[in-house]
């Protein structure tokens, strides 16, 4: 059972993905198994970080994240969004804030109210010349 693309459907309902398993495999809560793989589908969205607080805030027990105010295009409304969003970042060191730009970022699906699922800042989009 390797995984392929899932496609998107199960992200357009509003989840993070589909779960592949063995039919003969049954499930049981107490157990993780190879039988039952959850697929997410990945996806990266270019956003206008309006404002944001420069210091970084813990996300966990590894990671850093950014609080932006951030505008973007649903990809499967075409709906235009703004949102306060915590937003990962993969090297605290490296991520500097610049209000005004633009950027992109990966999620795994978007919520009914607009927010990003697990949003990771992938960089930032240089400016067209």
């Amino acid at each position: 059972m390797t995984p392929r693309n899932c496609g998107p459907h199960g992200v357009a309902w509003g989840g993070e993905g589909v779960v592949r398993k063995d039919r003969r495999s049954p499930y049981r809560s107490d157990l993780r198994s190879p039988d039952w793989l959850k697929v997410k589908h990945r996806q990266t969205v270019t956003v206008h970080v309006e404002a944001g607080d420069p210091e970084l805030v813990r996300c966990g027990d590894w990671a850093w994240a950014a609080r932006l105010t951030l505008s973007y295009t649903q990809p499967h409304t075409g709906e235009a969004v703004r949102i306060d969003e915590i937003v990962r970042v993969p090297q605290p060191g490296a991520f500097t804030l610049h209000p005004g730009a633009s950027g992109t970022a990966q999620c795994w699906g978007f919520l009914p109210n607009g927010r990003l699922r697990h949003p990771m800042w992938m960089g930032w989009v240089p400016p067209a010349s």
